[in-house]
């Protein structure tokens, strides 16, 4: 099934075509209708893509987009990837960058659920996030204490994480963050890495990705690993109305469905107080794991969305590091209202997510949750923090 962010049904020509006088090939990939070089090429604006003979061989490029294509299938395109990265010295943070990739202004495009969002690094976590429309964030850790620990091929949480993302997403924004600045790992993991990759196309490997060049690095997984994004042509209706046109015999018909869930401010609070009501019950004795899936369900009772290891993990980082940004809202409050009455305040709002400060103010209510126990070694929720 064709999977879209939009409602309705896709018709796709069934043979390699290009519209009469108009180019078929680009630097050895196939340019089939819908798709065109130029504007009286394509099925419509939306279908455009571009051919670079600046580059030898040519390159192909959606619209006028940085956008590399690799090939153009039915149903799919493979674009090329780009990494998001941040790199350290035993000083600390020296070098990094964000990536973001935009198919909004395509809206027959959205990224497939082929690709997986995948993390290379040792001190590292990472968020990828889509618009409030997409509905979407997501994120996992990489960690080591050493080289020998990491397996090749094995991107389970040593060293490489993935994340599988939803249909319908169109637009990612992949940001890095680190634990510890690499203090601990740097000697062997300068730099860590982000970005979306079709399944299987990623090998992870001890010696080629922790310990590279990070421009060879990128290099490479942007010239040689692409994301899978899915194109549809949406008229209205499915396929049982649209297939009764005369051109049914040469085109196949797909329907296309969206959806998903947004992360919200009020999830960030639920992560708080499943944390914190986790915390305060807990038997020492039993294993981490045990820990941070009593913390899943009790979030999932409160906000009726299951949530991963990686990414609960990830999020109460986090939370932590975001939380703190609001302390001065806190001491504000704690001055108007005084020091017993701000918990009750505090308290109150965050049930009702309602207040003059909007979501600050709950960020400031979630660093009222935290802000006893983060900073006293002596409390079990600062232990807790070990478990990650």
């Amino acid at each position: 099934m064709m999977v879209g962010a939009l409602q309705g049904a896709t018709t796709i020509p069934q043979y390699n075509i290009a519209k009469p006088e108009c180019a078929t090939q680009c630097g050895g990939v196939t340019v089939p209708y819908p798709f065109g070089i130029g504007t009286d090429c394509s099925f419509n604006h939306s279908f455009i893509v571009s051919c670079d003979t600046s580059y030898e061989p040519p390159k192909l490029f959606l619209g006028d987009s940085n956008i590399r294509i690799y090939s153009i299938s039915e149903l799919e395109l493979r674009i090329a990837t780009i990494v998001s990265y941040n790199c350290y010295n035993e000083s600390g943070h020296i070098d990094g960058y964000t990536v973001s990739i935009d198919l909004r202004p395509v809206a027959e495009l959205t990224f497939s659920e082929k690709n997986r969002f995948t993390v290379i690094g040792c001190d590292d976590y990472a968020f990828v996030t889509g618009t409030e429309k997409d509905d979407f964030t997501g994120g996992c850790f990489g960690l080591c204490s050493k080289a020998p620990n990491m397996r090749y091929g094995q991107c389970s949480g040593i060293g490489c994480c993935e994340l599988l993302i939803p249909k319908g997403l169109s637009f990612y924004n992949a940001t890095l963050k680190t634990i510890n600045n690499h203090a601990d790992v740097w000697t062997f993991n300068e730099c860590s890495y982000g970005f979306l990759v079709e399944e299987g196309s990623f090998k992870f490997g001890v010696a080629t990705n922790i310990h590279t060049n990070y421009l060879d690095f990128m290099e490479r997984i942007g010239s040689t690993m692409p994301i899978v994004v899915d194109w549809v042509i949406a008229p209205e209706g499915n396929c049982s109305t649209v297939e009764v046109n005369g051109c049914k015999e040469n085109s196949s018909c797909y329907d296309v469905e969206g959806g998903g869930r947004s992360w919200k401010a009020e999830d960030d609070v639920a992560v708080a107080q499943s944390f914190v009501n986790v915390a305060h019950n807990w038997n020492d004795g039993r294993r981490p794991n045990e820990f941070w899936n009593a913390v899943i369900d009790d979030f999932k009772r409160r906000r009726g969305v299951f949530l991963n290891g990686n990414f609960i993990r990830a999020k109460w980082w986090d939370l932590q590091s975001k939380a703190r940004t609001f302390n001065d809202i806190y001491v504000r409050l704690e001055r108007q209202y005084g020091a017993e009455g701000i918990s009750s305040v505090l308290r109150r709002s965050l049930s009702e997510y309602k207040t003059e400060y909007g979501k600050s103010f709950i960020y400031a209510g979630v660093w009222a949750f935290l802000r006893p126990y983060i900073n006293n070694p002596e409390d079990p929720i600062f232990t807790f923090n070990s478990y990650i």
